[in-house]
Parts: C-alpha cells; structure tokens; sequence
C-alpha cells in the first residue's frame, strides 16, 4: 500500500467526518427551530435555555451555510464567471424545488379554508409558514455569496471587519428609518457577518487563537445577558427586530461552532451518528415541512405542550426525511 494511497484515505476519512460533523449541526439546528415554533408564553422564550440555545438554530444554519458554500466555491478549479454561475445555479435550485412544492401545498391548504391569499406577496415573503423569510433570504444570500467569498478569502480578518461594519450600518439604517418588520424579515443583509464567519472558518488555513475567541463569547454572552435581562426593546436599539438573533449574537455562537469544529472526532461508523447526520442532511426539507406542519396546526389548537411537542418533533422529522428522499430523485435527473 502506497503512501499516496494511505493519505488518501485519510482524507477522505476527514471529509466524511467533517460533513458528518455538519450535518449533525444541522440535525441539532433543525430540532431547534421545530421547538420554537411551538406555543410557549412570553416568559418561556424569554428564559435562560431559549435564549442561550434554542433562539442560536438560525444563526447556526447562517454559519454553516457560509462554511458549507465556501467549500464548495474552493473546489471550483477553474475559478471563472461561468463555474460560479453553474454552482450558483445548482444552490438555487436546490433550494427552490423543495420550496415550490411546499409552498403550493400551502397555496392549496388556504384555498381549501377559503382564506384570502396574494399569490405574488406569499411568494416574495417565503411563503406562508413560520421561518418563511428564511427562503428569500437564502435567495440573496446564494446570488451575493461569490462577493463574499471573495472578498473574505482575499482580506480575511480585514475583510470581517469591514463586513460587520457594514452590517452594523445597516441596522442603524433600519432602526433610523423605523424600517416595517415584514420588510426587514426578508433582508439577507442581517446575516452577512454570520456568513462571512461561515466563510473565514473555512478558508483560513490556521486555528483561530483562543484569546480570540474568548473575547468574542465574552461580548456575546453579555449581549445575550442584556436580552434576557431588560424588558424594554429600546434598551437594546439599533437591534430592535429579531434582537435574539441579531448582530451581536454572532459572537456568542460563532466561538462554539468554531471551537466544535476544532475538536470534533465522531466516529463515522456510529449507527446513531448516522440517523443524526441523515436529519442534518434533511434539514432544509423538514424545515419546510414544519412550515405547512404549522399552518395546519395552529398555536390555538387545544392540546398541552407536553402532547403537541414531541407529536411535533415527531411529525415533521419523519415526513421531511420522506420528502427529502423523494425529491433526491427528483433533483437526480436535474443535470446541469
């Protein structure tokens, strides 16, 4: 057995377990957000575990799509106008079909309850569905993505910095300009620093310094003190929407997801690892599934949340997973 043999085997050993790490991130996340969009009184997603975990889902799917959308761009070899436009393309896609299929169901669902609907208003907003912003967000985020990975593999902690200033600017903007919630919802541009984190763990060649890391939690806990702490939304400005998953959480979240990323060794032939890693790889399709799930299933509905979790949980784990399987196929003969 060669030594070039050995190291590739190696190799791709590390892949697997890499994207296995992933995926599980992804499975974590994704159990997440199924919990949130459960009927909890204002206390419970005011407390401690909400704000510390189960509020990070969306920030921790923004930071491994930067981090999962950087490998891809790097293993671009020809690094032209048109490989970008393919790979760009196939994101798109990807994205879209699960989400079209989705989202005529729910176009289907409030014909059948002879609700009023505006077909191109849905559609813009994402859908119908808690997280509905998350579709055209990732819209904005697949087309600008090329810039930022540019931009952060070129400048690197330069670039970072630039990108949360930016960012930050932007919520001045909005908070100035008192710009409405349902605006601001579908804006890819307050994830970009989440992105570009993403992206920077990716391409650089180093470990972060732990110091480094260190501080940031450090702002990001305090951060998320003053959150659970203050009652009054001005105590907070210029991060007056969605204050829970902002800006500033970033540097709570960003130091975990790196320091897991350091340090992490499953091993790839654990059978449980690899339900997990296979909801992780669901995780777009069961979120869009939890999406008509909860359009069906309103928060009014008379049952406790000890009975409505787990059925929730239960439910849209499964048939995601289905859908997932089922539309591979269709995506399969999709070549482009």
């Amino acid at each position: 057995m060669t030594n070039s043999y050995v190291k590739l085997k190696i190799k791709i050993i590390m892949i697997k377990k890499e994207l296995q790490f992933i995926n599980i991130l992804k499975a974590i996340a994704i159990i997440f957000v199924i919990i949130t969009h459960n009927n909890y009184s204002a206390n419970i997603k005011g407390n401690i575990f909400f704000s510390y975990f189960i509020c990070m889902a969306v920030p921790l799917f923004m930071l491994i799509s930067g981090f999962n959308y950087s490998l891809s761009f790097s293993n671009i070899k020809d690094c032209c106008l048109k490989n970008y436009l393919k790979s760009i393309l196939r994101k798109f896609i990807r994205l879209t079909l699960p989400f079209l299929i989705i989202f005529f169901a729910e176009c289907g669902f409030n014909v059948l309850n002879i609700r009023n609907l505006h077909f191109t208003t849905a559609l813009i907003n994402g859908g119908l569905g808690p997280g509905s912003y998350y579709y055209p967000v990732m819209v904005q985020i697949i087309l600008l993505f090329p810039l930022i990975y540019i931009w952060i593999k070129k400048y690197q902690v330069k670039g970072i910095i630039i990108v949360f200033l930016a960012q930050f600017l932007f919520e001045i903007i909005c908070y100035l300009t008192n710009i409405k919630a349902e605006v601001y919802r579908i804006l890819c541009f307050r994830y970009i620093f989440l992105i570009s984190l993403g992206c920077y763990l990716s391409v650089k060649n180093d470990k972060i310094k732990p110091n480094i890391l260190i501080l940031m939690e450090i702002v990001g806990i305090s951060y998320i003190n003053i959150l659970i702490c203050s009652n009054s939304a001005q105590i907070y400005a210029p991060f007056t929407h969605w204050a829970s998953t902002s800006l500033l959480t970033a540097f709570y979240i960003f130091p975990i997801f790196a320091y897991t990323f350091y340090n992490h060794n499953q091993d790839i032939s654990n059978g449980f690892l690899k339900v997990i890693s296979d909801i992780g790889r669901a995780s777009w399709h069961i979120f869009l599934v939890q999406m008509i799930y909860f359009c069906i299933i309103p928060y009014s509905f008379k049952y406790s949340l000890k009975i409505m979790l787990p059925i929730s949980l239960l439910v849209n784990t499964i048939l995601g997973w289905l859908f997932y399987k089922i539309e591979k196929q269709i995506q399969a003969k999709i070549k482009i």
